[in-house]
């Protein structure tokens, strides 16, 4: 068995609806997916994110990246998979996580396995959160409501900004979907002082949530530190669990409760490693995403699905797009990614 090819395909697709964080506001999605063929004529399919400011890379930077790929891994074995991995290992981290998506799911493909038996078989199915963007309280209960009615249980709200608007906007959630568990993300928008209040006021207002992911500024630690030991909430390092080495430096000084896993920021290798180095050491784990379609949230649920463990799944943005550049792949259902038996990524391929 041997690759044959390695090109990239542009996908271009709206949002439903301008997607507000704290570092900025996306309105379209400008992703690339990798389309590697095998000598047997089985596709896999990956998926590189554009999200500026977080990756680097651009549409125009990954079929680059691609051809590069194509050059160093055509007439190669995919079975050697891990020496392929190291092959591009000098690549951006989210051009590295789709060609290792592509890879494992076109190998998995051949071999007549499903992508979630190949990680660990734990389970066939994930459920996932739904996200709240910054927006008016009044939105946000219309979209509470809304996510309610589709069966979503978690919701994820984008906080950062002046922290009594956010007080608002997490209390119109709660307003619109009274039994919802609610998650919090700063994306390193607040101070620490910042958040110790708004966990108080909400608190006070019967809107506390159960984890806040990325409350300070990675370069905070003693931020993330200090909310950890005190805030009474589960705390999340995202932006501040860039790699391997973060994740150690993190569970060494016991600076977050778990570690944010996203392929785009570590590759397929580096969320095996810091999945492993969370579970030695009793930290929990989240899986999360940029604004991939759902080949790679696809990807990303039989991980987290095969693996097994994770205390939160923020796999929810195809649900955010516009319209849906692929055919097969997973169900949704409710809240739960339904992933089936079929092969690989569920046999999931472009339209």
């Amino acid at each position: 068995m041997r690759i044959v090819r390695v090109t990239a395909q542009r996908l271009p697709l709206a949002l439903l609806r301008p997607f507000t964080i704290a570092v900025g506001t996306l309105s379209e999605v400008r992703n690339t997916a990798v389309v590697l063929e095998l000598s047997d004529g089985q596709l896999g399919l990956g998926e590189v994110p554009w999200l500026p400011p977080v990756t680097r890379t651009t549409p125009e930077d990954a079929e680059i990246g691609i051809g590069l790929a194509e050059q160093r891994w055509a007439g190669t074995d995919p079975r050697r998979w891990a020496t392929r991995f190291d092959e591009v290992a000098d690549f951006p981290s989210e051009l590295r996580a789709g060609l290792h998506m592509a890879l494992l799911d076109a190998l998995t493909r051949s071999s007549r396995l499903p992508l979630w038996s190949w990680f660990g078989g734990r389970g066939t199915s994930v459920r996932t959160d739904i996200t709240i963007p910054i927006c008016e309280p009044a939105e946000a209960a219309v979209l509470a409501r809304r996510y309610a009615e589709l069966g979503y249980q978690t919701l994820k709200i984008k906080v950062g900004g002046d922290v009594g608007t956010d007080i608002a906007r997490v209390r119109g959630t709660r307003e619109g979907h009274p039994g919802s568990q609610l998650v919090l993300d700063a994306n390193q928008g607040w101070t620490r002082l910042e958040a110790f209040h708004a966990l108080s006021e909400l608190q006070a207002a019967g809107c506390s949530p159960r984890i806040l992911e990325q409350p300070v500024h990675r370069d905070d630690v003693d931020g993330m530190t200090q909310l950890t030991r005190e805030s009474g909430v589960l705390i999340a390092a995202d932006e501040s669990c860039r790699c391997a080495e973060d994740a150690a430096a993190i569970i060494a000084g016991r600076s977050a409760h778990l570690l944010n896993i996203k392929l785009a920021k570590v590759g397929v290798d580096g969320a095996m490693s810091i999945a492993a180095m969370a579970r030695a050491s009793g930290l929990g784990l989240m899986f999360g995403a940029m604004v991939e379609t759902r080949i790679g949230i696809g990807f990303a649920a039989h991980m987290a699905a095969g693996l097994g463990g994770f205390d939160l799944v923020d796999l929810d943005t195809p649900a955010l797009l516009a319209s849906d550049p692929t055919i097969g792949g997973h169900r949704l259902d409710g809240d739960r990614l339904e992933l089936g038996e079929a092969w690989g990524n569920a046999c999931i391929s472009l339209r």
